[in-house]
């Protein structure tokens, strides 16, 4: 049943704005003191171009941390995440794959290499083992696996890293889930 009263006139219905839509979030955004003053506060969405800008002032913040550390293959991975914003990925894409891409770069670091092309399919399997003995879930190492082929996807043409590191992709199985128990009761109401 509609709990709005009626129009009088099929003019008044045109004319007056819906309930519901006076106070939708793109017109009024009330916050907990603007309800207790009974006054609302007037907020416009967020544009495209706000976004962008945040998006740009963050990867560049990101990239001055990158240029700071003494990691090989910078210059590729500056590149790479300068792409994925011309290519309108959402902040939270860029993040993550920067950071993966960080992890997997100080773990090749850590193992003498200082060139991307020195990068073998050992080097994977062993990072990929690393994350796992970090008590990383299997979704979680699949996920920095994808982020990581992608990156050398992107590298591909330039020929940097050499394609039998990457042509066989590593598979991280993920546990099936087991189908969830009946209730007690309900199984004395099937019998």
């Amino acid at each position: 049943m509609n709990s709005y009263p009626s129009p009088s006139t099929p003019h008044q219905a045109v004319d007056q704005p819906c309930p519901r839509q006076q106070n939708a979030w793109w017109n009024i955004t009330e916050t907990p003191s603007a309800i207790a003053d009974q006054t609302a506060v007037l907020e416009s969405p967020v544009t495209w171009k706000e976004k962008q800008a945040r998006t740009r002032q963050k990867l560049e913040q990101s990239i001055e941390v990158l240029k700071s550390k003494d990691l090989p293959g910078q210059p590729y991975v500056i590149r790479y995440l300068e792409h994925l914003y011309r290519r309108h990925c959402k902040w939270s894409s860029i993040q993550n794959a920067c950071v993966v891409i960080f992890d997997f770069l100080f773990f090749i670091h850590q193992t003498g290499r200082r060139h991307l092309a020195q990068i073998t399919r050992n080097e994977l399997g062993a990072f990929v083992e690393q994350e796992q003995d970090r008590g990383l879930k299997p979704q979680t190492v699949s996920n920095k696996v994808r982020y990581l082929y992608a990156f050398f996807k992107f590298l591909e043409p330039d020929g940097i890293i050499d394609p039998d590191a990457y042509a066989r992709k590593i598979k991280i199985r993920l546990p099936q889930s087991l189908p969830k128990a009946i209730a007690a009761r309900d199984v004395a109401r099937l019998f």
